[in-house]
Protein backbone atom coordinates (compact mmCIF):
# COMPACT_ATOMS: atom_id res chain seq x y z
CA UNK A 1 0.00 0.00 0.00
CA UNK A 2 2.90 2.24 1.19
CA UNK A 3 4.34 1.80 -2.68
CA UNK A 4 0.94 2.16 -4.14
CA UNK A 5 1.10 5.99 -2.85
CA UNK A 6 4.48 6.37 -3.24
CA UNK A 7 3.93 5.46 -6.95
CA UNK A 8 0.60 7.78 -7.35
CA UNK A 9 2.66 10.86 -5.39
CA UNK A 10 5.71 10.81 -7.53
CA UNK A 11 4.02 10.47 -10.92
CA UNK A 12 2.08 13.36 -9.84
CA UNK A 13 4.86 15.25 -8.90
CA UNK A 14 6.61 14.64 -12.08
CA UNK A 15 3.49 15.75 -14.46
CA UNK A 16 3.80 19.13 -12.55
CA UNK A 17 7.85 19.43 -13.57
CA UNK A 18 7.00 18.48 -16.83
CA UNK A 19 4.72 21.47 -16.81
CA UNK A 20 6.75 24.18 -15.20
CA UNK A 21 7.86 27.05 -17.53
CA UNK A 22 11.53 27.44 -16.96
CA UNK A 23 14.80 25.54 -15.03
CA UNK A 24 14.14 27.83 -11.57
CA UNK A 25 10.67 27.38 -11.22
CA UNK A 26 11.03 23.24 -12.20
CA UNK A 27 14.07 23.69 -9.14
CA UNK A 28 11.97 25.49 -6.97
CA UNK A 29 8.76 23.01 -7.16
CA UNK A 30 10.79 20.00 -7.04
CA UNK A 31 12.32 21.32 -3.67
CA UNK A 32 8.86 22.37 -2.52
CA UNK A 33 7.53 18.43 -3.36
CA UNK A 34 10.46 16.50 -2.70
CA UNK A 35 9.67 17.05 1.59
CA UNK A 36 6.20 15.44 0.63
CA UNK A 37 8.05 12.47 -0.58
CA UNK A 38 10.23 11.69 2.46
CA UNK A 39 6.81 12.05 4.37
CA UNK A 40 4.95 9.54 2.46
CA UNK A 41 8.41 7.08 2.06
CA UNK A 42 9.62 7.38 6.05
CA UNK A 43 6.60 8.00 7.60
CA UNK A 44 4.31 5.61 6.24
CA UNK A 45 0.49 5.05 6.39
CA UNK A 46 -1.77 4.43 9.62
CA UNK A 47 -1.63 0.68 10.16
CA UNK A 48 -5.45 0.50 10.66
CA UNK A 49 -6.22 2.34 7.26
CA UNK A 50 -3.49 0.33 5.06
CA UNK A 51 -5.30 -3.08 5.29
CA UNK A 52 -8.29 -4.51 3.07
CA UNK A 53 -10.84 -4.60 5.78
CA UNK A 54 -13.88 -6.48 5.10
CA UNK A 55 -17.21 -5.46 6.48
CA UNK A 56 -19.45 -8.59 8.02
CA UNK A 57 -21.90 -9.71 10.41
CA UNK A 58 -22.18 -12.38 12.66
CA UNK A 59 -24.82 -13.06 14.92
CA UNK A 60 -26.20 -15.74 17.69
CA UNK A 61 -29.16 -16.61 19.52
CA UNK A 62 -28.77 -17.69 23.35
CA UNK A 63 -31.50 -20.21 24.60
CA UNK A 64 -31.66 -21.90 27.93
CA UNK A 65 -30.52 -21.18 31.87
CA UNK A 66 -26.95 -22.34 31.85
CA UNK A 67 -23.68 -21.31 30.40
CA UNK A 68 -23.02 -20.91 26.27
CA UNK A 69 -20.08 -20.34 24.23
CA UNK A 70 -20.50 -19.63 21.09
CA UNK A 71 -16.83 -19.42 18.79
CA UNK A 72 -17.45 -16.35 15.82
CA UNK A 73 -15.04 -17.39 13.05
CA UNK A 74 -14.01 -14.61 11.03
CA UNK A 75 -11.34 -14.53 7.84
CA UNK A 76 -8.72 -12.02 7.43
CA UNK A 77 -9.27 -8.32 8.59
CA UNK A 78 -12.72 -7.83 9.31
CA UNK A 79 -15.37 -4.64 10.58
CA UNK A 80 -17.69 -7.18 12.73
CA UNK A 81 -21.52 -6.38 13.37
CA UNK A 82 -22.24 -9.02 15.99
CA UNK A 83 -25.53 -9.63 17.23
CA UNK A 84 -26.68 -11.42 20.52
CA UNK A 85 -30.19 -12.34 21.64
CA UNK A 86 -29.36 -13.53 25.20
CA UNK A 87 -33.65 -13.04 26.07
CA UNK A 88 -35.21 -11.52 29.03
CA UNK A 89 -33.30 -13.44 31.79
CA UNK A 90 -30.54 -11.22 33.05
CA UNK A 91 -26.82 -12.70 31.88
CA UNK A 92 -23.24 -11.59 32.07
CA UNK A 93 -21.39 -11.60 28.45
CA UNK A 94 -17.66 -11.84 27.98
CA UNK A 95 -15.82 -11.48 24.65
CA UNK A 96 -12.30 -13.84 24.67
CA UNK A 97 -10.34 -12.21 21.56
CA UNK A 98 -7.45 -14.88 20.98
CA UNK A 99 -4.34 -14.11 18.61
CA UNK A 100 -4.11 -17.57 16.53
CA UNK A 101 -1.28 -16.66 15.29
CA UNK A 102 2.36 -18.08 16.17
CA UNK A 103 4.29 -15.43 14.54
CA UNK A 104 3.58 -11.50 14.88
CA UNK A 105 1.49 -10.12 17.53
CA UNK A 106 -1.71 -8.30 16.29
CA UNK A 107 -3.21 -4.79 17.23
CA UNK A 108 -6.24 -5.33 19.78
CA UNK A 109 -9.22 -5.47 18.59
CA UNK A 110 -11.40 -2.18 19.06
CA UNK A 111 -15.22 -3.07 20.59
CA UNK A 112 -18.09 -0.72 20.31
CA UNK A 113 -21.60 -0.75 21.88
CA UNK A 114 -24.37 0.49 19.33
CA UNK A 115 -27.08 0.91 21.84
CA UNK A 116 -25.19 3.00 23.82
CA UNK A 117 -23.11 4.65 21.58
CA UNK A 118 -19.47 4.12 23.89
CA UNK A 119 -16.45 3.57 22.63
CA UNK A 120 -14.62 0.44 24.28
CA UNK A 121 -11.53 2.19 23.58
CA UNK A 122 -11.71 5.35 25.99
CA UNK A 123 -9.06 5.97 28.32
CA UNK A 124 -7.40 2.56 27.46
CA UNK A 125 -4.05 1.65 28.98
CA UNK A 126 -4.99 3.25 32.27
CA UNK A 127 -5.04 1.25 35.17
CA UNK A 128 -8.16 1.77 35.91
CA UNK A 129 -10.03 0.57 32.99
CA UNK A 130 -8.93 -2.91 34.72
CA UNK A 131 -11.34 -4.60 37.24
CA UNK A 132 -7.93 -4.59 38.75
CA UNK A 133 -4.88 -3.30 38.86
CA UNK A 134 -1.91 -3.91 36.13
CA UNK A 135 0.86 -5.12 37.75
CA UNK A 136 4.75 -4.76 35.25
CA UNK A 137 6.12 -7.26 37.60
CA UNK A 138 5.11 -10.37 39.20
CA UNK A 139 3.93 -9.59 43.06
CA UNK A 140 6.61 -11.09 45.30
CA UNK A 141 3.60 -12.31 47.61
CA UNK A 142 2.92 -14.38 44.29
CA UNK A 143 6.71 -15.19 43.70
CA UNK A 144 7.96 -19.15 43.82
CA UNK A 145 10.90 -21.20 43.50
CA UNK A 146 11.87 -21.96 39.35
CA UNK A 147 13.46 -24.66 37.87
CA UNK A 148 16.56 -23.14 35.53
CA UNK A 149 17.78 -20.03 34.89
CA UNK A 150 16.61 -18.15 31.17
CA UNK A 151 20.27 -18.92 29.95
CA UNK A 152 19.86 -22.54 30.46
CA UNK A 153 16.87 -22.55 29.11
CA UNK A 154 18.13 -21.21 25.61
CA UNK A 155 21.23 -23.36 25.78
CA UNK A 156 18.83 -26.77 26.24
CA UNK A 157 16.91 -25.40 23.87
CA UNK A 158 19.83 -24.72 21.13
CA UNK A 159 22.40 -27.20 22.28
CA UNK A 160 22.17 -29.36 18.86
CA UNK A 161 21.34 -27.07 16.58
CA UNK A 162 24.20 -25.60 15.63
CA UNK A 163 24.62 -22.90 18.42
CA UNK A 164 27.42 -24.61 20.27
CA UNK A 165 30.82 -25.61 19.29
CA UNK A 166 32.33 -28.49 20.50
CA UNK A 167 35.97 -28.78 21.45
CA UNK A 168 38.89 -30.91 20.55
CA UNK A 169 38.60 -34.87 22.04
CA UNK A 170 40.21 -34.03 25.41
CA UNK A 171 38.70 -30.45 26.13
CA UNK A 172 40.78 -27.57 27.78
CA UNK A 173 43.93 -28.61 29.48
CA UNK A 174 42.36 -27.55 33.39
CA UNK A 175 39.62 -29.69 32.48
CA UNK A 176 41.45 -32.86 32.07
CA UNK A 177 41.93 -34.32 35.78
CA UNK A 178 37.61 -34.62 35.59
CA UNK A 179 36.98 -35.53 32.39
CA UNK A 180 37.42 -39.66 33.45
CA UNK A 181 35.48 -42.31 32.40
CA UNK A 182 32.12 -43.31 33.38
CA UNK A 183 32.64 -45.16 36.87
CA UNK A 184 30.44 -46.90 39.71
CA UNK A 185 30.56 -45.51 42.91
CA UNK A 186 30.06 -45.78 46.78
CA UNK A 187 28.78 -44.60 48.91
CA UNK A 188 31.75 -42.07 50.87
CA UNK A 189 33.21 -41.93 47.24
CA UNK A 190 34.65 -38.26 46.45
CA UNK A 191 34.34 -36.62 42.83
CA UNK A 192 35.16 -33.10 41.63
CA UNK A 193 31.93 -31.70 39.93
CA UNK A 194 31.88 -28.49 37.22
CA UNK A 195 29.25 -25.86 38.94
CA UNK A 196 27.91 -22.76 37.07
CA UNK A 197 27.60 -19.51 39.07
CA UNK A 198 24.43 -18.02 37.73
CA UNK A 199 25.59 -15.05 39.97
CA UNK A 200 29.40 -14.70 38.25
CA UNK A 201 27.94 -16.62 34.98
CA UNK A 202 31.98 -18.38 35.53
CA UNK A 203 32.49 -22.10 36.08
CA UNK A 204 33.40 -23.15 39.46
CA UNK A 205 34.94 -26.62 40.71
CA UNK A 206 33.61 -28.31 43.61
CA UNK A 207 34.01 -31.43 45.42
CA UNK A 208 31.21 -33.25 46.70
CA UNK A 209 30.47 -36.29 48.54
CA UNK A 210 28.23 -39.43 47.09
CA UNK A 211 25.60 -39.98 50.14
CA UNK A 212 23.36 -42.48 48.83
CA UNK A 213 23.54 -45.16 45.84
CA UNK A 214 20.04 -46.96 44.82
CA UNK A 215 21.43 -49.73 42.24
CA UNK A 216 19.67 -52.08 39.55
CA UNK A 217 16.15 -50.55 40.12
CA UNK A 218 13.79 -50.19 36.95
CA UNK A 219 17.21 -51.36 35.22
CA UNK A 220 19.30 -47.64 36.58
CA UNK A 221 20.95 -46.71 39.40
CA UNK A 222 20.98 -43.11 41.52
CA UNK A 223 23.95 -41.33 42.57
CA UNK A 224 22.83 -38.61 45.12
CA UNK A 225 25.89 -36.56 45.46
CA UNK A 226 26.19 -33.48 47.57
CA UNK A 227 28.65 -30.57 48.34
CA UNK A 228 30.72 -31.17 51.21
CA UNK A 229 30.57 -27.31 51.94
CA UNK A 230 26.63 -27.94 52.41
CA UNK A 231 26.79 -31.21 54.03
CA UNK A 232 26.51 -30.95 57.76
CA UNK A 233 23.72 -31.80 60.49
CA UNK A 234 22.18 -27.96 60.50
CA UNK A 235 22.30 -27.47 56.69
CA UNK A 236 22.30 -30.71 54.10
CA UNK A 237 21.74 -34.03 56.54
CA UNK A 238 21.94 -37.25 55.55
CA UNK A 239 18.28 -37.82 56.74
CA UNK A 240 17.64 -35.37 53.33
CA UNK A 241 19.77 -37.01 50.70
CA UNK A 242 18.14 -40.26 51.83
CA UNK A 243 14.88 -38.90 51.44
CA UNK A 244 15.52 -37.38 47.76
CA UNK A 245 16.52 -41.02 46.67
CA UNK A 246 13.96 -42.83 48.46
CA UNK A 247 11.53 -40.57 46.30
CA UNK A 248 13.28 -40.61 43.26
CA UNK A 249 13.94 -44.68 43.29
CA UNK A 250 12.95 -46.96 44.91
CA UNK A 251 12.10 -51.18 44.79
CA UNK A 252 9.11 -52.22 43.91
CA UNK A 253 6.22 -51.06 41.59
CA UNK A 254 4.15 -47.46 41.80
CA UNK A 255 6.25 -45.84 44.19
CA UNK A 256 8.81 -43.87 43.05
CA UNK A 257 9.08 -40.55 41.14
CA UNK A 258 11.65 -42.27 37.77
CA UNK A 259 8.67 -45.04 37.42
CA UNK A 260 5.72 -42.15 37.38
CA UNK A 261 7.32 -39.94 35.50
CA UNK A 262 9.55 -42.25 32.51
CA UNK A 263 6.11 -44.13 32.41
CA UNK A 264 4.38 -40.83 30.72
CA UNK A 265 7.70 -39.64 28.41
CA UNK A 266 10.20 -42.61 28.36
CA UNK A 267 13.76 -42.87 29.20
CA UNK A 268 16.37 -40.51 30.19
CA UNK A 269 19.00 -42.09 28.15
CA UNK A 270 20.33 -44.16 26.11
CA UNK A 271 21.27 -45.10 22.60
CA UNK A 272 21.84 -42.05 20.20
CA UNK A 273 23.18 -41.49 17.09
CA UNK A 274 25.49 -38.54 17.63
CA UNK A 275 29.06 -37.98 17.95
CA UNK A 276 30.34 -35.66 20.94
CA UNK A 277 27.42 -37.01 23.56
CA UNK A 278 28.15 -39.46 26.46
CA UNK A 279 27.34 -43.33 25.94
CA UNK A 280 24.55 -44.73 27.66
CA UNK A 281 24.98 -46.53 31.29
CA UNK A 282 21.83 -46.54 33.08
CA UNK A 283 22.60 -44.07 36.01
CA UNK A 284 21.53 -41.22 37.23
CA UNK A 285 23.17 -37.97 39.16
CA UNK A 286 21.54 -35.42 41.23
CA UNK A 287 24.19 -33.07 42.58
CA UNK A 288 23.15 -30.96 45.83
CA UNK A 289 25.08 -27.96 46.04
CA UNK A 290 24.43 -24.47 46.55
CA UNK A 291 22.97 -22.62 43.77
CA UNK A 292 22.71 -18.10 43.73
CA UNK A 293 21.42 -16.52 41.19
CA UNK A 294 21.97 -13.53 39.47
CA UNK A 295 19.56 -11.45 41.08
CA UNK A 296 21.26 -10.13 44.36
CA UNK A 297 21.80 -13.82 46.03
CA UNK A 298 18.05 -14.23 46.89
CA UNK A 299 18.12 -17.94 46.07
CA UNK A 300 15.35 -18.04 43.51
CA UNK A 301 16.59 -21.43 41.66
CA UNK A 302 15.31 -24.47 43.27
CA UNK A 303 17.26 -26.10 40.45
CA UNK A 304 17.98 -27.05 37.18
CA UNK A 305 19.50 -29.93 34.41
CA UNK A 306 21.69 -28.79 32.01
CA UNK A 307 22.20 -31.17 28.89
CA UNK A 308 26.16 -29.56 28.62
CA UNK A 309 26.82 -32.66 30.89
CA UNK A 310 25.42 -35.22 28.51
CA UNK A 311 28.48 -34.19 26.17
CA UNK A 312 31.92 -35.78 26.35
CA UNK A 313 33.82 -32.68 26.08
CA UNK A 314 33.67 -28.93 27.12
CA UNK A 315 31.38 -26.58 25.18
CA UNK A 316 31.79 -23.24 24.07
CA UNK A 317 28.33 -21.40 23.65
CA UNK A 318 27.99 -17.32 23.33
CA UNK A 319 31.78 -17.08 23.73
CA UNK A 320 31.96 -18.68 27.13
CA UNK A 321 33.25 -22.26 27.89
CA UNK A 322 31.11 -24.42 29.77
CA UNK A 323 33.01 -27.99 30.65
CA UNK A 324 30.82 -31.04 30.45
CA UNK A 325 30.66 -33.55 34.06
CA UNK A 326 30.04 -36.47 31.75
CA UNK A 327 27.10 -37.36 33.47
CA UNK A 328 23.38 -37.85 32.79
CA UNK A 329 22.25 -35.72 35.85
CA UNK A 330 20.45 -32.44 36.96
CA UNK A 331 21.07 -30.32 40.30
CA UNK A 332 19.15 -29.28 43.56
CA UNK A 333 20.04 -25.76 45.39
CA UNK A 334 20.85 -27.11 48.78
CA UNK A 335 19.18 -23.69 50.16
CA UNK A 336 16.30 -25.72 49.57
CA UNK A 337 16.90 -29.23 50.52
CA UNK A 338 17.36 -27.33 53.86
CA UNK A 339 13.94 -25.60 54.21
CA UNK A 340 11.50 -27.38 51.60
CA UNK A 341 11.77 -30.43 51.02
CA UNK A 342 8.08 -30.62 49.45
CA UNK A 343 9.01 -28.43 47.15
CA UNK A 344 11.99 -30.81 46.36
CA UNK A 345 10.06 -33.74 45.92
CA UNK A 346 7.84 -31.90 43.25
CA UNK A 347 11.22 -30.74 41.37
CA UNK A 348 12.51 -34.71 40.87
CA UNK A 349 9.77 -34.99 38.68
CA UNK A 350 10.21 -31.47 36.90
CA UNK A 351 13.91 -32.26 36.25
CA UNK A 352 13.63 -35.47 35.07
CA UNK A 353 10.97 -34.69 32.41
CA UNK A 354 13.68 -32.39 31.52
CA UNK A 355 16.15 -34.87 31.27
CA UNK A 356 13.44 -37.10 29.39
CA UNK A 357 12.75 -34.63 26.85
CA UNK A 358 16.18 -33.62 25.73
CA UNK A 359 16.52 -37.66 25.19
CA UNK A 360 13.53 -38.46 23.31
CA UNK A 361 13.57 -34.76 21.10
CA UNK A 362 17.03 -35.63 19.76
CA UNK A 363 15.51 -39.51 18.82
CA UNK A 364 12.64 -38.56 17.22
CA UNK A 365 14.17 -35.43 15.53
CA UNK A 366 17.63 -37.36 14.16
CA UNK A 367 19.74 -36.31 12.84
CA UNK A 368 18.61 -32.60 12.63
CA UNK A 369 19.17 -32.98 16.74
CA UNK A 370 16.21 -30.33 17.63
CA UNK A 371 14.65 -29.78 20.91
CA UNK A 372 11.68 -28.50 22.05
CA UNK A 373 10.91 -25.04 22.39
CA UNK A 374 11.16 -23.72 25.98
CA UNK A 375 7.70 -23.26 26.39
CA UNK A 376 6.80 -26.57 25.27
CA UNK A 377 9.28 -28.29 27.30
CA UNK A 378 8.90 -26.59 30.47
CA UNK A 379 4.97 -26.93 30.04
CA UNK A 380 6.23 -30.62 30.12
CA UNK A 381 7.95 -30.52 33.17
CA UNK A 382 5.40 -28.68 34.95
CA UNK A 383 2.56 -30.77 34.52
CA UNK A 384 5.00 -33.53 35.48
CA UNK A 385 4.79 -32.27 38.48
CA UNK A 386 1.14 -32.42 38.84
CA UNK A 387 1.19 -36.07 37.62
CA UNK A 388 2.99 -36.81 41.07
CA UNK A 389 1.59 -34.41 42.86
CA UNK A 390 -1.36 -36.73 44.85
CA UNK A 391 1.11 -39.49 44.41
CA UNK A 392 3.20 -37.96 46.55
CA UNK A 393 0.44 -36.04 48.59
CA UNK A 394 2.04 -32.87 48.53
CA UNK A 395 0.24 -29.65 46.41
CA UNK A 396 2.42 -29.54 43.55
CA UNK A 397 1.49 -26.93 41.21
CA UNK A 398 -1.87 -26.78 41.55
CA UNK A 399 -1.59 -25.07 45.09
CA UNK A 400 -4.01 -27.19 46.54
CA UNK A 401 -3.05 -30.21 48.92
CA UNK A 402 -1.80 -33.58 47.25
CA UNK A 403 -4.77 -35.69 48.82
CA UNK A 404 -7.92 -33.17 47.86
CA UNK A 405 -9.74 -33.61 44.74
CA UNK A 406 -11.61 -30.13 44.74
CA UNK A 407 -10.61 -27.35 43.28
CA UNK A 408 -9.91 -26.05 47.22
CA UNK A 409 -10.79 -23.19 49.34
CA UNK A 410 -11.19 -19.61 47.79
CA UNK A 411 -8.12 -17.21 48.64
CA UNK A 412 -5.59 -19.46 47.79
CA UNK A 413 -2.43 -17.62 47.58
CA UNK A 414 -0.49 -20.97 47.52
CA UNK A 415 1.13 -22.87 43.62
CA UNK A 416 1.74 -20.63 40.71
CA UNK A 417 -2.10 -19.94 39.37
CA UNK A 418 -2.44 -16.49 41.50
CA UNK A 419 0.48 -15.38 39.07
CA UNK A 420 -1.16 -16.50 36.15
CA UNK A 421 -4.30 -14.80 37.14
CA UNK A 422 -2.04 -11.86 36.92
CA UNK A 423 -0.85 -12.19 33.25
CA UNK A 424 -3.68 -14.42 31.36
CA UNK A 425 -3.21 -12.05 28.74
CA UNK A 426 0.39 -13.27 27.79
CA UNK A 427 1.80 -15.12 25.07
CA UNK A 428 2.05 -18.99 25.72
CA UNK A 429 4.57 -19.38 23.49
CA UNK A 430 6.98 -16.68 24.77
CA UNK A 431 9.95 -16.96 27.18
CA UNK A 432 11.38 -14.01 29.03
CA UNK A 433 15.15 -13.82 29.62
CA UNK A 434 14.94 -12.38 33.07
CA UNK A 435 13.79 -13.18 36.45
CA UNK A 436 11.31 -12.12 38.29
CA UNK A 437 9.28 -11.86 34.46
CA UNK A 438 10.03 -15.30 33.93
CA UNK A 439 7.59 -16.09 36.60
CA UNK A 440 4.83 -15.57 34.35
CA UNK A 441 6.34 -17.95 31.78
CA UNK A 442 5.69 -20.93 34.18
CA UNK A 443 2.33 -19.82 35.28
CA UNK A 444 0.95 -19.65 32.15
CA UNK A 445 2.44 -22.82 30.67
CA UNK A 446 1.43 -24.73 33.69
CA UNK A 447 -2.19 -23.37 32.87
CA UNK A 448 -2.15 -24.11 29.57
CA UNK A 449 -0.59 -27.47 30.41
CA UNK A 450 -3.39 -28.10 32.90
CA UNK A 451 -5.64 -27.37 30.90
CA UNK A 452 -4.57 -29.73 28.20
CA UNK A 453 -4.37 -32.82 30.86
CA UNK A 454 -7.63 -32.32 31.68
CA UNK A 455 -9.23 -32.10 28.65
CA UNK A 456 -7.46 -34.75 25.95
CA UNK A 457 -6.48 -37.65 28.04
CA UNK A 458 -4.28 -36.90 30.67
CA UNK A 459 -1.38 -38.72 31.15
CA UNK A 460 -1.65 -40.51 27.72
CA UNK A 461 -2.22 -37.27 25.69
CA UNK A 462 1.11 -36.35 27.28
CA UNK A 463 3.12 -39.17 25.84
CA UNK A 464 2.08 -38.45 22.64
CA UNK A 465 2.82 -34.46 22.72
CA UNK A 466 6.33 -35.62 23.61
CA UNK A 467 6.92 -39.02 21.66
CA UNK A 468 7.12 -36.94 18.19
CA UNK A 469 9.07 -35.67 15.95
CA UNK A 470 7.69 -31.79 16.34
CA UNK A 471 9.32 -29.17 18.84
CA UNK A 472 6.71 -26.32 18.76
CA UNK A 473 2.78 -25.92 19.17
CA UNK A 474 2.72 -29.28 16.16
CA UNK A 475 3.45 -31.12 18.77
CA UNK A 476 0.17 -30.68 20.90
CA UNK A 477 -1.73 -31.05 17.57
CA UNK A 478 0.07 -34.57 16.68
CA UNK A 479 -1.04 -35.70 20.51
CA UNK A 480 -4.66 -34.26 19.32
CA UNK A 481 -4.79 -36.14 16.20
CA UNK A 482 -3.61 -39.14 17.62
CA UNK A 483 -6.15 -39.07 20.04
CA UNK A 484 -8.41 -38.94 18.07
CA UNK A 485 -9.66 -35.40 18.71
CA UNK A 486 -10.83 -33.11 16.10
CA UNK A 487 -9.33 -29.62 16.92
CA UNK A 488 -5.86 -27.68 16.03
CA UNK A 489 -3.68 -25.61 18.57
CA UNK A 490 -5.94 -22.39 17.62
CA UNK A 491 -9.12 -23.99 18.31
CA UNK A 492 -7.38 -25.76 21.66
CA UNK A 493 -6.15 -21.53 22.53
CA UNK A 494 -10.27 -20.24 22.02
CA UNK A 495 -11.43 -23.25 24.26
CA UNK A 496 -9.27 -22.95 26.49
CA UNK A 497 -10.01 -19.64 27.33
CA UNK A 498 -13.39 -20.14 27.35
CA UNK A 499 -12.50 -22.53 30.14
CA UNK A 500 -10.55 -20.03 32.33
CA UNK A 501 -14.03 -18.17 32.84
CA UNK A 502 -16.06 -21.70 33.48
CA UNK A 503 -13.66 -23.25 35.71
CA UNK A 504 -15.83 -22.42 38.92
CA UNK A 505 -18.75 -24.98 37.08
CA UNK A 506 -17.94 -28.57 37.36
CA UNK A 507 -20.56 -29.29 34.14
CA UNK A 508 -19.83 -26.38 32.03
CA UNK A 509 -21.02 -27.08 28.59
CA UNK A 510 -19.81 -29.63 26.16
CA UNK A 511 -16.97 -29.11 24.31
CA UNK A 512 -13.44 -29.02 26.17
CA UNK A 513 -14.08 -26.19 28.83
CA UNK A 514 -13.34 -28.18 31.48
CA UNK A 515 -10.73 -27.56 34.29
CA UNK A 516 -13.16 -28.59 37.37
CA UNK A 517 -15.10 -31.38 37.81
CA UNK A 518 -15.27 -31.18 41.57
CA UNK A 519 -13.26 -34.82 41.62
CA UNK A 520 -9.67 -36.15 40.33
CA UNK A 521 -9.50 -36.40 36.32
CA UNK A 522 -8.01 -40.18 35.99
CA UNK A 523 -5.48 -41.57 33.29
CA UNK A 524 -3.52 -44.31 32.76
CA UNK A 525 -0.41 -45.68 31.45
CA UNK A 526 -0.40 -49.43 31.39
CA UNK A 527 -1.20 -50.14 35.06
CA UNK A 528 -0.05 -47.10 36.49
CA UNK A 529 -2.93 -44.45 37.32
CA UNK A 530 -2.84 -41.22 37.77
CA UNK A 531 -4.78 -38.75 39.49
CA UNK A 532 -4.83 -34.98 39.17
CA UNK A 533 -7.29 -32.35 40.70
CA UNK A 534 -9.78 -29.93 40.02
CA UNK A 535 -9.02 -26.33 39.33
CA UNK A 536 -11.45 -23.12 39.61
CA UNK A 537 -9.48 -20.32 39.07
CA UNK A 538 -11.48 -17.96 40.93
CA UNK A 539 -10.48 -19.48 44.20
CA UNK A 540 -7.04 -18.29 43.72
CA UNK A 541 -6.16 -15.10 44.76
CA UNK A 542 -7.31 -11.86 42.83
CA UNK A 543 -9.24 -14.24 39.84
CA UNK A 544 -8.44 -14.20 36.61
CA UNK A 545 -7.77 -10.69 34.87
CA UNK A 546 -10.92 -9.39 32.74
CA UNK A 547 -10.27 -5.97 30.77
CA UNK A 548 -13.54 -3.55 31.65
CA UNK A 549 -12.60 -1.47 28.72
CA UNK A 550 -10.21 -2.58 25.51
CA UNK A 551 -6.12 -1.74 25.51
CA UNK A 552 -4.59 -0.65 22.78
CA UNK A 553 -1.61 -1.45 21.23
CA UNK A 554 -0.71 -4.85 20.24
CA UNK A 555 -1.63 -8.27 21.40
CA UNK A 556 0.55 -10.95 21.94
CA UNK A 557 0.61 -14.07 19.48
CA UNK A 558 -1.02 -16.94 21.05
CA UNK A 559 -3.04 -14.98 23.43
CA UNK A 560 -6.10 -14.77 24.69
CA UNK A 561 -7.69 -11.66 26.01
CA UNK A 562 -10.37 -11.49 28.07
CA UNK A 563 -13.20 -8.75 28.17
CA UNK A 564 -16.21 -8.14 30.09
CA UNK A 565 -19.37 -6.62 27.68
CA UNK A 566 -21.41 -6.28 31.05
CA UNK A 567 -24.18 -7.90 33.41
CA UNK A 568 -27.84 -8.76 34.30
CA UNK A 569 -27.98 -7.63 30.45
CA UNK A 570 -31.33 -8.93 28.53
CA UNK A 571 -32.47 -8.16 24.82
CA UNK A 572 -30.13 -8.10 21.94
CA UNK A 573 -26.64 -6.75 22.01
CA UNK A 574 -25.33 -5.09 19.02
CA UNK A 575 -21.32 -4.05 18.71
CA UNK A 576 -19.05 -3.12 16.24
CA UNK A 577 -15.77 -5.41 16.41
CA UNK A 578 -12.86 -4.19 14.49
CA UNK A 579 -10.52 -7.69 14.56
CA UNK A 580 -6.79 -7.79 12.46
CA UNK A 581 -6.57 -11.42 10.56
CA UNK A 582 -5.56 -14.46 13.17
CA UNK A 583 -7.75 -12.66 15.99
CA UNK A 584 -10.90 -14.55 16.43
CA UNK A 585 -13.78 -14.09 18.62
CA UNK A 586 -15.50 -16.14 21.46
CA UNK A 587 -18.39 -15.06 23.56
CA UNK A 588 -19.04 -16.90 27.04
CA UNK A 589 -22.46 -16.24 28.88
CA UNK A 590 -23.30 -17.35 32.23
Amino acid sequence: MVYGIFKYTFKKSLDLLDNMKNFSRKRYSFFLILPSLLIVLTCGVDEHTSKDWSNISRSNSYSGNGPAVFHVDTTGNVNLTYSLKIGNTPKSVYFIFTNTTMGDAESYPTVQNIDRKESATSNAGSSKNFERNEIETPDPAHNFPVSGTPFISEFNEKALQGCIVRKGEKGPKQYNSILGKTMAYEVGSENDFYLHSEYTQETDTINALCQAKVENVHSKSLYVWVDKNVFRENYVNQGMIDGIAEKFLREGEDNDVYEWVSAIFGNEWGPHNYNGLIAPDNSIHILIAEIVDSQNHNNSIIGYFWNKDNFENTVVYNGKEHPSNRKVMFYLNSNFVKKDMTTIYSTLAHELQHMIHFYQKIQYSYPFGKISETWLNEMCSVVAEDFVASKLGIEGPRGVAGTEPTAGAQGNKDGILPTYNLYNYESVINWYDTYPQVLRNYSITYAFGAYLARNFGGASFYQKLLQNKYTDYQAIEFALKECGIQENFSSVMRKWGAANLLSHLTEPPPGYYQYNSGNWFTSYIGSLKYEIGSINLNNYVNGPKIYTTMPTGKQAKASNLYYKVGEGLTGTLIHKIKMENKVQLTVVIQ
